[in-house]
């Protein structure tokens, strides 16, 4: 019998030296091999964003560890809410083992984890402006994946690239220090993103840094007012130097008028007037500061007092009649008043007699409380109309 050869005839098989029955030279089928393991191969276990997707296969394997081909595979997910497969993953956060099964539910397993990285940061405020020292104002980081999708509950490192203009705490809460700008950055991970926020004071309100001294009706203020520009939260803005503040007058004293001087321009913030005068009825006053977009500061009340000398009226007295020689009836009296109908008090005031031949006595008085001074006057002895005249 040749080699390999299979002969079942007794007959062949006695004739020939070396023949057997049934004898085999190599293995005769007996069907599929059979799978005992399966392997499942990836490329990455560990994917980093939400849509990433990889492509795994497997593996039948007898005992021996030799590998079955031909194979048809079933995938299923344990976790589909994290990752879902068909030939490949698209993934969600979290952790899922996909399995294959063959037919005699021989089966597979791979765990993929899904763990967002941040490969982009973008930090935005709700305004790019804090207008007020000490004010503050949030920034918000929206950390997101390489194929942009949001990545929560990640912790987000704050920092100020100038410290000394804005600070920022650990949940992004900045504060404003000085007037300037800083880079605020926002680092998750190994990404980072970062925005610029300007400090720029902006004047909310006045207040008095010098009060005005008591003045007299239309004479410049011995002491001059100053005000300030100031912030929401009180500070100076010593950046201003264009703001126009207009002064104004009130009080009890029946009102009043500025007449001179009612505006000055801030320089660093402060302002201050010159050659401020007010005028009006005497009495009490308040000084009130104003300026666009600020409050109104209102100084003490002070005294407004009669100005200079501006007229001279007969205050009574005149249109008398007398006989020659004798003295009219009644004392001529003179009234000194200022610009503003203001009786001015302690003003040396000359009588004379302009008309006629009689005379006065005193020729010289001061003018008292209510701003009056006056004179007796006798008249000639001759018959006719006589004038006296106070200066």
């Amino acid at each position: 019998m040749r080699p390999g050869c299979f002969d079942d005839s007794p007959t062949d098989c006695g004739a020939r030296a070396g023949c057997a029955r049934r004898l085999w030279r190599r293995d005769g089928p007996t069907g599929p091999a059979s799978v005992t393991s399966i392997a499942i191969a990836a490329p990455s276990q560990l994917l980093s964003a939400i849509g990433e997707t990889i492509t795994m296969s497997a593996t039948g394997k007898t005992a021996k560890g030799a590998a079955v081909g031909n194979l048809t595979f079933t995938w299923s997910s344990s976790n589909p809410g994290v990752a879902t497969v068909a030939n490949g993953l698209a993934l969600r956060s979290g952790t899922a083992a996909p399995d294959q099964r063959r037919r005699g539910r021989r089966d597979g397993q791979c765990a993929v984890s899904v763990r967002q990285t941040a490969s982009q940061v973008t930090v935005t405020f709700a305004t790019d402006t804090i207008r007020a020292i000490g004010d503050t104002a949030r920034a918000i980081a929206a950390a997101r994946d390489s194929r942009g999708n949001p990545i929560t509950g990640r912790t987000v490192t704050w920092t100020s690239g100038n410290p000394a203009v804005v600070t920022v705490d650990g949940n992004g809460l900045m504060t404003a220090i000085a007037e300037g700008s800083a880079i605020v950055r926002g680092v998750s991970g190994s990404a980072q993103g970062e925005r610029t926020m300007q400090v720029r004071q902006r004047a909310a309100r006045l207040i008095f840094l010098r009060q005005p001294s008591p003045a007299r009706a239309g004479v410049a203020f011995t002491i001059q007012p100053q005000g300030e520009l100031q912030d929401a939260r009180g500070n100076r803005v010593s950046t201003d130097n264009a703001t126009v503040v207009t002064a104004s007058v009130g009080g009890t004293g029946g009102g009043g008028t500025v007449v001179s001087g009612a505006t000055a321009t801030a320089n660093g913030g402060v302002v201050t007037f010159t050659v401020l005068a007010i005028g009006g009825p005497v009495g009490l006053k308040v000084l009130r500061l104003q300026a666009p977009s600020t409050s109104t500061a209102s100084s003490e009340a002070f005294a407004l007092s009669a100005g200079n000398p501006s007229t001279v009226i007969a205050a009574s007295g005149n249109a008398q009649n007398g006989l020659a020689g004798n003295a009219l009836p009644q004392p001529l009296v003179a009234g000194v008043r200022d610009a503003f109908g203001n009786p001015v008090a302690g003003v040396d005031m000359n009588f004379t007699v302009t008309q006629g031949t009689g005379t006065v006595n005193p020729a010289q008085a001061v003018t008292d409380a209510n701003g009056n001074a006056a004179t007796d006057h006798t008249l000639s002895r001759y018959a006719g109309n006589s004038t006296v005249t106070g200066a």
